[in-house]
C-alpha cells in the first residue's frame, strides 16, 4: 500500500510538470498566432517561434498553419488536464 501511493504520487507530480510544459508551449504558439494576425506589425507574416522552428522546420509557415499547431497544442493541453482531473479525483476517493 505504501508503494502504491508513492507510485501514484510520483505519476501525478510528473502529470503536471508535463502539463506546465504544455501550457508554455500552448500559449507560445498562441502568441505566435495572434502576433501573425496584425500585419502592420511585422511587415507580413511574424517568424515562427523558437519552439515552432524547433518542432516543424523554418520554412513553409502560414496564418493557418500557426493556427493549426495552436490549435493541435491546445487539444493536447486540454487532454493533459483532464487527465490531472482525473487523478486528482482518484486520489481523492482512494484516501476516504
Amino acid at each position: 500500500m505504501k508503494g502504491e501511493k508513492a507510485m501514484n504520487k510520483t505519476i501525478r507530480i510528473a502529470s503536471l510538470i508535463i502539463l506546465l510544459i504544455s501550457v508554455f508551449v500552448t500559449v507560445d504558439f498562441g502568441l505566435t498566432f495572434l502576433y501573425s494576425l496584425i500585419p502592420e506589425a511585422n511587415d507580413g507574416i511574424v517568424g515562427a517561434s523558437s519552439l515552432m522552428c524547433l518542432l516543424g522546420g523554418e520554412d513553409g509557415w502560414s496564418r493557418a498553419a500557426y493556427f493549426e499547431w495552436f490549435r493541435n497544442s491546445l487539444l493536447i493541453t486540454l487532454a493533459i488536464a483532464t487527465e490531472n482531473a482525473v487523478l486528482s479525483i482518484i486520489n481523492i476517493v482512494k484516501n476516504r
